[in-house]
């Protein structure tokens, strides 16, 4: 089977992978069939691996979450064509989908949900409100020199100052219809989000199921609050966060929305988020991936 290896050279730790040479040296020491492709711009993760939609290997994502959503757009669809398999290089500055998987058992050559919004597939976690405003501005922050390590508590101070809800009306499983006005709307496959937040505990990403969290307008002197149970896991417990399981769920407003997935920022005026499930092979070989970690560090 050939190993396909699709290194972002921007990503965090991808340097020292390159210059020592570290996936060839993996490779050659397990007799892998293999092929390193770096990328040199955005989206080109996504258009490399269409040319492997149709056929029976293994994707390495070499990067961080980014990286790896553009590789499931490029290899994923509705009527589950791909025949390979996707395994995972941590190398960005959040890894938050691997961070769910790198301590869990027998997960390898097991098929696991993705998720759709619009013509969009993603892994990990959809959210709008506060959230996005996050990420969005931790793309300003990413540009100013600003440490990796701090980029996203960076962006929750500068958010907090410029943050006001949003109106929404969304329609949950195509039959029950409310609106309101929210802080914020997360939509989980995975667990974390945000460089380590555990955003979503019981999540999984094998029963074909998403967690919704709708928190509700509250004032923005409470928000700190709120940050501060998601990050040790007890937001649950809040009064204005309550939780639903769903299989779809369709957001729309009169404005455009700011939706982030898995790192990246969407804007439009609905959001069809939907889960399909068994919908890619992950591929989770610890000894390939452990080997590699190793010597980058």
């Amino acid at each position: 089977m050939k190993y396909i290896f699709i290194v972002n050279p921007a990503a965090g730790n991808v340097k020292k992978i390159i210059s020592n040479k570290i996936i060839d040296k993996v490779c050659e020491k397990y007799g892998l069939d293999y092929k390193i492709i770096y990328t040199s711009k955005p989206k080109e993760a996504t258009e490399i691996s269409k040319n492997y939609q149709t056929s029976d290997c293994i994707i390495y994502s070499v990067g961080g979450d980014g990286t790896l959503l553009e590789i499931i757009n490029g290899v994923a669809d509705d009527n589950l064509k791909f025949q390979g398999k996707i395994g995972i290089i941590p190398a960005g500055s959040g890894n938050d989908f691997y961070r769910m998987i790198k301590n869990t058992e027998n997960i390898s050559n097991k098929k696991i949900d993705i998720c759709k919004v619009n013509s969009h597939y993603f892994l990990n976690v959809a959210s709008i409100g506060l959230d996005a405003e996050v990420v969005k501005n931790a793309q300003i922050m990413k540009k100013l020199k600003i440490p990796p390590t701090a980029i996203y508590n960076v962006s929750i101070l500068y958010t907090f100052w410029k943050f006001h809800p949003v109106y929404l009306n969304y329609l949950i499983n195509d039959t029950l219809k409310f609106s309101g006005r929210f802080t914020s709307m997360v939509i989980c496959n995975g667990k974390y989000y945000g460089g380590g937040f555990p955003i979503s505990k019981s999540s999984s990403i094998f029963d074909g199921i998403l967690d919704a969290y709708f928190v509700s307008s509250m004032p923005k002197y409470k928000i700190p609050h709120l940050i501060w149970n998601v990050k040790k896991g007890t937001h649950e417990k809040l009064r204005y966060v309550n939780k639903i399981a769903i299989k779809s769920i369709s957001i729309f407003s009169e404005n455009e929305i700011f939706c982030n997935i898995d790192g990246e920022i969407l804007s439009e005026k609905r959001l069809d988020i939907s889960v399909i499930p068994d919908g890619i092979t992950l591929y989770n070989n610890k000894y390939i991936v452990n080997d590699i970690l190793d010597k980058t560090l």
